[in-house]
């Protein structure tokens, strides 16, 4: 694996793949280590849908504004938001309950929880949400080029195209 330097001097975003399909374990590998990504409060308000198919990555091409890198790769990963970060929520509750130890840091945690996001309205954060993917995609990027595999970070979507194509609920949105 390559050094932090080696990443950071090498990167770059890549517009043109070999037809070459990654190991599956190699993409676990990567993924699993971008999951270690920080996150503001240690929230991780983010899922990953991963896209290998080849028909598949034709269509989500199409909702990429038809960028031809993206029906080219070996896999693509739709990183998705999630606003269900309100007290009352399940993942709110299942996120702070996992780091909490005490059932007093626990409702410490809960009550900040209830004053930061009391006044946000569901477009607001999902934009909070949003700004957290921005370090998982520099990591998930910076990881795959210290395994010498090549990305290349988009933001180029039509969101409506997109939104249909990961079939999500309301509190999910992909980015």
């Amino acid at each position: 694996m390559k050094s932090i330097k080696e990443v950071m001097l090498s990167r770059h975003s890549c517009r043109k793949f070999c037809s070459d399909k990654l190991n599956s374990e190699l993409v676990r590998e990567i993924l699993d280590l971008a999951r270690l990504s920080p996150s503001s409060c240690g929230l991780e308000p983010w899922r990953m849908m991963i896209i290998s198919d080849p028909c598949e990555l034709k269509e989500l091409s199409v909702a990429c504004n038809s960028q031809p890198q993206v029906a080219e790769c070996s896999h693509a990963v739709i990183l998705i938001t999630r606003n269900d970060l309100r007290v009352g929520e399940e993942y709110l509750e299942r996120t702070v309950r996992r780091r909490a130890n005490t059932p007093q840091k626990y409702e410490a945690a809960m009550n900040y929880f209830r004053a930061k996001f009391a006044d946000l309205d569901d477009e607001a954060l999902m934009n909070y949400a949003t700004k957290q993917l921005y370090i998982l995609a520099a990591n998930i990027a910076n990881i795959a080029e210290g395994f010498d595999v090549r990305s290349c970070i988009m933001t180029g979507f039509d969101a409506a195209a997109l939104e249909k194509f990961c079939a999500l609920e309301a509190k999910f949105r992909p980015a």
